[in-house]
């Protein structure tokens, strides 16, 4: 039996005035119980034809929108650990955002993994690991908004320069900075003393194999 057409117009259920309603309700929705977040974009400079990944990043522009925080009540993910890598703070972000509102904002349908999300209120920053996009499944025929799966970004020398308070984490993590990229004391990120001791150790003559 096919479809009715007092409810669907033959293109699948919901209007396009049914679905206009919808994603104003969810940008109301988010506008009201949201927190404006900085959006930062990743620039690759130099790409790993290879790997297909970035050895050299930079951020440069910065879009202010406002994103739901679905995980409100606390940070997701293992948290602090310590690993073979030593320490880690494994902090998980998940950020509702709206459609409509994004493509406004930034003039893209949706942003890319390793794009960076700065939240002003925390001073935190964080990088974007995955992008739900096929959660709601088409409520009333269309998506207005998806999620965004983040993790404490961590600093690898990339160039930060938007003109905002992110910028300082470029002072505070670089390679002879005092801390380290989860924002915490990390002896394994002053690479100076690392190479200072290196030198020492290890040296390039004959007699050591392992120079």
């Amino acid at each position: 039996m096919p479809t009715r057409s007092y409810f669907q117009s033959g293109s699948g259920i919901g209007s396009p005035a049914e679905q206009n309603l919808v994603q104003q309700l969810v940008n109301e929705a988010i506008e009201s119980y949201g927190i404006d977040m900085v959006f930062i974009p990743r620039n690759i400079v130099k790409l790993d034809d290879l790997f297909h990944e970035d050895t050299l990043s930079s951020f440069t522009k910065n879009f202010t929108i406002e994103m739901f925080v679905e995980n409100y009540d606390a940070y997701q993910g293992i948290g602090p650990q310590i690993t073979n890598f030593g320490f880690q703070l494994n902090y998980q972000l998940r950020l509702i955002v709206s459609r409509e509102k994004f493509a406004q904002y930034i003039g893209a349908n949706l942003p890319v993994e390793g794009d960076l999300i700065y939240n002003p209120v925390t001073k935190a920053i964080f990088e974007i690991k995955f992008i739900e996009d096929k959660n709601p499944l088409f409520p009333l025929g269309s998506r207005q908004y998806f999620v965004l799966s983040c993790e404490v970004f961590k600093y690898s020398n990339e160039d930060i320069d938007t003109g905002t308070d992110a910028d300082t984490v470029q002072d505070k993590f670089a390679n002879n900075g005092a801390l380290g990229a989860s924002g915490i004391l990390d002896l394994f990120a002053k690479n100076q003393k690392i190479q200072d001791a290196a030198e020492g150790i290890i040296n390039n003559v004959e007699a050591n194999p392992f120079g």
